[in-house]
């Protein structure tokens, strides 16, 4: 277990889940089209167990200048918030942590939405 209850296993599945998850959804799967997904996975392990109370272990750009250039809107950030919420209960991650995780992710909103 890492902080707070957050058990880095759990958080790789629920990654992998979310990914899953957004490249079926076809709202969302043109974003991550060239991506490199195993890069963004271990990103998004890391950033979310940092965000969930682990030791700061995430060492990736900047949200804003990372998704700066991607064209998100409201309805894409919701839909893929709402993938991760999906993906973490699934795999069994504590409910008062992903309610913590919901409202911390949507605290970044302005750092991700670039169209509105």
């Amino acid at each position: 277990m890492t902080g707070q209850g957050v058990d880095a296993k759990s958080i790789r599945k629920a990654v992998d889940l979310f990914y899953t998850r957004v490249l079926a959804d076809p709202l969302l799967a043109d974003m991550f089209g060239a991506a490199d997904l195993p890069v963004l996975r271990a990103h998004q392990r890391l950033f979310l167990l940092q965000a969930l109370g682990a030791p700061a272990l995430y060492s990736g750009r900047d949200l804003k200048i990372a998704h700066s250039d991607l064209a998100i809107n409201d309805a894409a950030f919701d839909r893929t918030i709402a993938h991760l919420i999906a993906s973490l209960r699934e795999v069994g991650v504590a409910p008062d942590v992903v309610d913590r995780a919901a409202v911390d992710i949507e605290a970044l909103r302005a750092l991700i939405v670039t169209v509105l």
